[in-house]
């Protein structure tokens, strides 16, 4: 997962707006909005169409935005995280930031 991926799930975590306040023109924002919204399984597809989604597309990052609910987009937002979502994030919030520790080589023996 990218630092910038991370950005939008905490992003939409956090806050009630959405993402850079809705200018998703960039190219790698419009990718990954793209890659979090898209279905685990889409409805309708092949089996083929589905190995190859899995294939190009890890799973676990699928179906994390969802569109916004009515009183939402009238207050101008296009997505928010799905449960799925919150709990990856809640996830996500639960590892422990690398710790630098100082250590004496370990000797052998003698």
């Amino acid at each position: 997962m990218t630092p910038l991926q991370l950005q939008i799930l905490i992003h939409y975590a956090y806050s009630a707006e959405d993402y850079r306040q809705g200018d998703f023109s960039a190219t790698a924002v419009r990718e990954a909005i793209d890659l979090f919204k898209q279905p685990v399984f889409p409805a309708g597809d092949s089996f083929d169409a589905i190995f190859n989604m899995f294939n190009a597309t890890p799973s676990i990052f699928c179906n994390l935005l969802e569109p916004s609910t009515a009183d939402r987009q009238q207050a101008g937002m296009c997505y928010q995280l799905s449960a799925r979502g919150r709990m990856y994030v809640e996830a996500l919030l639960k590892v422990p930031l690398p710790m630098l520790a100082w250590k004496m080589p370990e000797q052998k023996a003698a």
